[in-house]
């Protein structure tokens, strides 16, 4: 039997991605090209039946392989929005997308760079991909009591933008949405046999066999309002516990975020909007 822990350091937090310049220039329009076709590619394969890892009995080597290709590819790779300069008020950001989100569901969408861009400022994971690692952000510490149990606390004292204290129901709420919505990040969760709330906050996940890429399947679930993310007006104003607020969304056309006055982070957004 082995035990592992892992714990935050005190105030620790991860900010908002940073802010880009202004330019648009060639090279980011590439990279906001392949970002599109890496989207798309994810999104063929999962009309094709190819989005999924490899199912256990094919080999844990590369269903693990499949889930870190994935989070690396959803956390790390930077595909997101060309930001403009902060504006002649100084009052926000200006952000100059190559496309604007149709919706906001990330569930149904989470390969899709203009959705998976806007929506990291809203919604938060229990933990978050840092090169090889991972660092506390929901959560500020895991344990494994024995090879198919994992443990996860709560970070104390943070709220949703509404005011609704965060607990342990709204993980296992968001990962049963996650599940339920069936897009190319549902197989990740299939060598998982139960999500348990044990107390307001601690969540207890137990796999049907020994899963080292736990914290790469945590890392890409963001943590919604138990009882709400089923529900199509919810993602037309997601609510969640990050530093910004959907404060104006219409499809394909604009979107603009609000800094989140409730953010429960020592390091609140510097601009009091995203456009």
């Amino acid at each position: 039997m082995r035990r592992r822990t892992m714990t935050s350091t005190p105030g620790h937090v991860s900010g908002p991605p940073a802010e880009r310049g202004e330019s648009r220039s060639s090279a980011r329009k590439a990279e906001g090209s392949s970002c599109a076709g890496l989207a798309h590619g994810l999104s063929d394969n999962a009309a094709s039946g190819r989005t999924g890892p490899p199912q256990p009995a094919r080999g844990i080597l590369k269903h693990a392989l499949w889930v870190l290709a994935l989070a690396g590819v959803l956390a790390t790779t930077g595909c997101g929005a060309t930001e403009s300069a902060k504006n002649a008020a100084g009052k926000g950001l200006r952000v100059a997308p190559a496309t604007f989100p149709v919706s906001l569901n990330i569930y149904q969408y989470p390969a899709e760079a203009a959705v998976q861009g806007p929506v990291q400022h809203v919604l938060e994971t229990l933990v978050t991909r840092s090169g090889n690692d991972y660092q506390p952000r929901l959560a500020t510490k895991w344990s494994q009591p024995n090879d198919t149990t994992w443990t996860f606390t709560l970070r104390s004292g943070v709220k949703f933008s509404d005011g609704k204290a965060l607990t342990a129901d709204d993980v296992k709420a968001s990962a049963d949405a996650l599940i339920k919505a069936g897009s190319s990040l549902a197989p990740l969760w299939e060598p998982v046999k139960s999500v348990t709330a044990t107390d307001e906050h601690t969540v207890t996940i137990t796999t049907a066999q020994p899963l080292g890429t736990m914290l790469a399947t945590v890392s890409l679930l963001p943590i919604t309002e138990a009882g709400k993310a089923s529900s199509e007006s919810y993602w037309k104003k997601p609510i969640g516990t990050g530093p910004y607020t959907v404060k104006e969304w219409s499809p394909d056309k604009q979107l603009v975020l609000s800094r989140n006055a409730k953010y429960w982070g020592p390091s609140r957004p510097s601009r009091p909007s995203r456009t």
